[in-house]
């Protein structure tokens, strides 16, 4: 399973928690930093400029079950959206035993 959005929630969020340990799965950021996405410059340019770094949060998110593993991630360049993407080069886990759950 891989369940990837805007949650509009930081890691630290109750809500967050909760929904891992309630769903068992992995952020995939963990060892890579905390990689913040949201607010970008472009949509914010009535901000002072020193101030963005400052409040920049990581509120898109990547959740993985055991059977996949992090390659890689990073946050991508901005599209003139709010938020940046975040790159995720996730592997098979191998002799991951999946079953299908489509109809």
């Amino acid at each position: 399973m891989i369940l990837v959005g805007d949650f509009n929630l930081t890691p630290w969020s109750p809500y967050y928690r909760r929904l891992i340990g309630e769903t068992k799965l992995h952020n995939t950021r963990l060892g890579f930093g905390i990689l913040p996405t949201w607010p970008r410059p472009t949509t914010y340019a009535n901000l002072p400029s020193w101030i963005l770094p400052s409040i920049n949060i990581p509120i898109d998110h990547c959740l993985i079950n055991q059977h996949f593993g992090v390659v890689k991630i990073h946050v991508g360049a901005n599209h003139n959206s709010d938020h940046a993407p975040l790159i995720n080069d996730l592997v098979l886990r191998p002799n991951a035993n999946i079953t299908s759950t489509t109809n």
